[in-house]
């Protein structure tokens, strides 16, 4: 049975078990794969990394097997992927040197993966700003 919540940046992997009593050669396919994973027809192997862009649930994901002759399909699944909260990040060069008595100002650019709120702090603040 395959796994159905996994965290983002962690890997995926899911090969079935299927045997053909008179031996045929099997043939996989899959219906509502996620883009981030690959699939493997001869195998029916699926396997991928989920990034921060495909968290959410991924619904009725089926893997069949064919014989050439009859389908089966394994039960519907839904794959969720969990966000696991990813650091900001802050940029911008501010100016090293100011004139005295002129106005300065420095905005910081900023941004969060997860749209989490930012609440900015500022270590050794001149005393003059």
């Amino acid at each position: 049975e395959p796994m159905v919540s996994i965290f983002e940046k962690t890997s995926y992997f899911f090969t079935p078990t299927a045997v053909d009593t008179e031996g045929d050669s099997l043939t996989f396919s899959i219906t509502n794969k996620p883009s981030w994973l690959s699939f493997d027809s001869s195998t029916g192997t699926l396997s991928g990394t989920a990034s921060n862009s495909d968290v959410g649930v991924h619904s009725n994901i089926v893997i069949s097997v064919s014989d050439g002759m009859d389908t089966v399909s394994l039960p519907a699944f839904n794959l969720t992927v969990v966000n696991v909260n990813d650091a900001p990040t802050i940029g911008g060069v501010p100016a090293l040197n100011v004139d005295q008595d002129a106005p300065y100002s420095f905005i910081p650019t900023a941004n969060d993966i997860d749209g989490d709120s930012l609440t900015f702090s500022i270590s050794n603040k001149p005393s003059w700003a």
